[in-house]
């Protein structure tokens, strides 16, 4: 979750935006392992309303073994997403029972805004995992890599009797890495968890230099294989 401050973080900082709807989401994900090393990798959100959020998304990746011996196993992997959400981000709810333009409604709101998010990356990393003899159904993990982003983010709100459609696009490379572990429930059932960090370089107008903002994100995968 977003404190205040990491809320503001568009258009100047000025405004407090709606950024804390969704806790969690789920993504079906399938993978279908080709000849030779290789894994392909399709993963999407169907278009269903979430704590107040609609996500349209689909991912794809391509795996690579490059290393799988009694121990480590090494692996490449390249992968993309293209999609957007629509939530109420910049006109939430609370803000309407304020007059426009008073404290408690700055942005002048007249109506739920229904502002879409753009989420379009690519990235390369490099994993690695480690078995444990002692702890055979443990396999500790981890990796490195970058992002390529191209996101952009659409107002569609009404303020101050006038239809909203500003327009921020954000564009460039992040690193980021995880840690995490693999458990082997049974032949076919397993269990991940893992903690990515990516370190953002973020600019507000309190502090016209640079700052690294990091995002800690804590994902959870259940796998079964079909054989």
């Amino acid at each position: 979750m977003l404190d205040t401050a990491r809320q503001r973080v568009g258009f100047n900082g000025t405004i407090q935006e709606d950024l804390n709807q969704a806790p969690l989401f789920a993504r079906p994900q399938i993978t279908v392992g080709l000849s030779g090393r290789l894994a392909l990798t399709l993963a999407g959100v169907p278009p269903v309303r979430t704590f107040g959020v609609t996500a349209r998304l689909f991912a794809a990746g391509l795996g690579w073994t490059i290393r799988d011996g009694e121990r480590w196993a090494v692996t490449g992997r390249a992968h993309g997403q293209v999609g957007s959400v629509t939530a109420t981000i910049t006109c939430p709810s609370d803000v309407l029972a304020s007059e426009p333009g008073s404290p408690g409604n700055p942005r002048g709101c007249e109506a739920r805004s229904s502002d879409v998010t753009s989420l379009d990356y690519l990235s390369v990393e490099l994993d690695v995992a480690r078995r444990l003899a002692r702890l055979p159904r443990l396999t500790p993990r981890g990796s490195i890599g970058l992002t390529f982003v191209d996101g952009a983010f659409q107002t569609n709100a009404l303020t101050f009797g006038v239809l909203d459609r500003t327009r921020l696009e954000a564009r460039g490379i992040t690193y980021f890495a995880t840690l995490g572990v693999d458990w082997t429930l049974t032949h076919r059932l397993g269990l991940a968890v893992d903690a990515l960090y990516a370190p953002l370089r973020i600019r507000r107008p309190s502090d016209p230099s640079p700052s690294i903002d990091g995002l800690l994100t804590l994902r959870g995968l259940v796998t079964y294989r079909v054989r």
